[in-house]
C-alpha cells in the first residue's frame, strides 16, 4: 500500500468515526461515478462523503476546513 492509499484509508477511518459508517464509500465505482469531471479527466477520489443528516454534513465540513487550516 502506498502512502496516498494509507492516507486516503487513514482519512475514511477517521470519517466513519466521526459521521457514521455509511457516511462513506470507497467502492470503486461510486468513485468513478462521482469523480466525472471535465476539468480533471481520469482522476478518481479516494473516497465519497455523504452524510446521513444535515448536522453531520456540517461536522464533516467543519473537519475538513480544521484540517486545512492547521497545513
Amino acid at each position: 500500500m502506498n502512502d496516498t492509499a494509507r492516507r486516503a484509508a487513514l482519512l475514511a477511518e477517521t470519517l466513519r468515526s466521526d459521521l457514521g459508517p455509511d457516511a462513506v464509500c470507497t467502492d470503486d465505482a461510486e468513485r468513478e461515478f462521482c469523480s466525472a469531471d471535465l476539468y480533471a479527466p481520469g482522476v478518481t477520489c479516494a473516497l465519497v462523503v455523504r452524510p446521513a443528516d444535515l448536522a453531520r454534513e456540517w461536522r464533516a465540513r467543519l473537519w475538513l476546513l480544521r484540517r486545512l487550516d492547521s497545513r
